[in-house]
C-alpha cells in the first residue's frame, strides 16, 4: 500500500507539472494552435487544478511518512521530476555565432 501511494504522489507531481510548464504564458503563445489549447485558453483553472494535484499528493506522502517526513520528500521527489522536465523540454541547441 505504502509503494502504491507513493507511486500516486509522484504521477500527481508530475501531473502538476505539466499543468504549470502549459500554463505559463511563454507556452501558452505556443500551444494554441495544438490539441492542449484548453491550458492557454484556462490558466487560471489549469494553474488552480495543478496546485490541487500537489497538494494531493502532499496529503499522501503526509499520510505514508508524516508530516515533517512528507514535507521534505515533497521537495527530494519534485526536484529530479523538474530537472528532468526542463532538460526535455527545453531546445538546448548551440547559438550560432556569425
Amino acid at each position: 500500500m505504502k509503494i502504491f501511494l507513493l507511486v500516486m504522489s509522484l504521477f500527481f507531481i508530475l501531473l502538476s507539472t505539466y499543468g504549470f510548464y502549459y500554463s505559463s504564458e511563454k507556452q501558452c503563445k505556443k500551444i494554441l494552435n495544438s490539441p492542449l489549447k484548453y491550458f492557454s485558453k484556462n490558466t487560471k483553472r489549469t494553474k488552480i487544478i495543478s496546485s490541487l494535484f500537489f497538494i494531493l499528493a502532499l496529503i499522501l506522502l503526509t499520510y505514508v511518512y508524516g508530516l515533517s517526513i512528507a514535507f521534505l520528500s515533497i521537495w527530494i521527489f519534485t526536484t529530479p521530476i523538474l530537472a528532468i522536465f526542463i532538460l526535455f523540454k527545453n531546445d538546448l541547441k548551440p547559438k550560432i555565432k556569425n
